[in-house]
């Protein structure tokens, strides 16, 4: 009897052991981008190009296309244009953003992978990204390339407790149009989520699942024309950003031998640096 009395303490401490570690690999992870955000190194080209129109432009300004070649999301310029307006537009002040997108990225990541897999997956998931040379680096970087991994890992969260009911419309709907606008990469994220839900709602969703559904889907759309209009047609027209990334483009009616090889070299790239964890 005493020993079926531990088997229920075995078991939580199971599945507390889990959620330790990840907390553990989470604070080594924010510690490795508060490390290198410390170091405060100089401004390299990119960078600099880009907070010359955060501090140069008004609010209204970085709604339009940006000067030095550039292009970033609205919501993203507009913070880095507060921050910078309250601290100062200092190297740490324009990369405090970032940092801190990067390292509740950490957290928000080990919650997917919590919701997703088995807990025990947890860990492998927060280490995966905790390690990642690319994430840490990024994490101090007056880009928006953090907060575009914050807002993928918020939205696949958010999509997945919607799904099994555990947040509502309005809570999902708000998170859509904050991360749509924080982030470029979003918008595919939002309307891959929405294509796989929908399948889910139309088999197994009442009438009440299939309402929200569609109000979801409404706001999301409405919030992408008015994105459009304000900020990405005038990005999709950029000249040089469109003859820098022309070759990673895929070709719409491949015809020769380097169009046809573009497809094996872009599926090769995959393996060419496992999870992003070689430098």
């Amino acid at each position: 009897m005493q020993h079926e009395a531990e088997l229920p303490g075995v078991a939580k401490r199971d599945l507390r052991a889990p959620a330790v570690l990840t907390q553990i690999v989470v604070l080594i992870g924010v510690c490795a981008r508060v490390l290198l955000f410390a170091h405060s190194r100089a401004l390299w080209m990119d960078e600099t190009s880009l907070a010359l129109n955060i501090v140069q432009r008004s609010y209204r300004e970085l709604v339009k296309p940006l000067a030095y070649a550039q292009g970033a999301p609205v919501g993203f310029l507009w913070l880095e244009k507060l921050i910078g307006s309250i601290g100062g537009y200092s190297d740490r002040s324009l990369r405090l953003l970032p940092l801190i997108a990067g390292c509740l990225a950490l957290y928000v990541v080990g919650k997917v992978a919590a919701k997703v897999n088995e807990a025990p997956v947890a860990p492998i998931a927060a280490a995966m990204l905790a390690f990642s040379p690319f994430a840490i680096y990024f994490s101090s970087e007056v880009k928006q390339y953090s907060v575009d991994l914050l807002c993928s890992a918020v939205l696949l969260l958010l999509f997945l407790r919607f799904a099994d009911g555990e947040a509502s419309t309005p809570t999902v709907a708000i998170a859509v149009v904050a991360s749509m606008w924080l982030s470029h990469p979003a918008t595919f994220v939002v309307f891959g989520c929405l294509a796989v839900l929908g399948i889910r709602v139309y088999r197994y969703g009442d009438i009440h699942a299939r309402a929200g559904y569609v109000r979801l889907g409404i706001i999301c759309l409405l919030n992408f024309v008015l994105l459009w209009i304000l900020s990405l047609r005038a990005l999709s027209k950029h000249g040089y950003m469109l003859a820098f990334w022309a070759s990673d483009f895929m070709p719409r009616l491949p015809h020769t031998r380097d169009e046809f090889r573009w497809f094996s070299d872009h599926f090769l790239e995959f393996f060419a640096n496992p999870a992003g964890l070689l430098p």
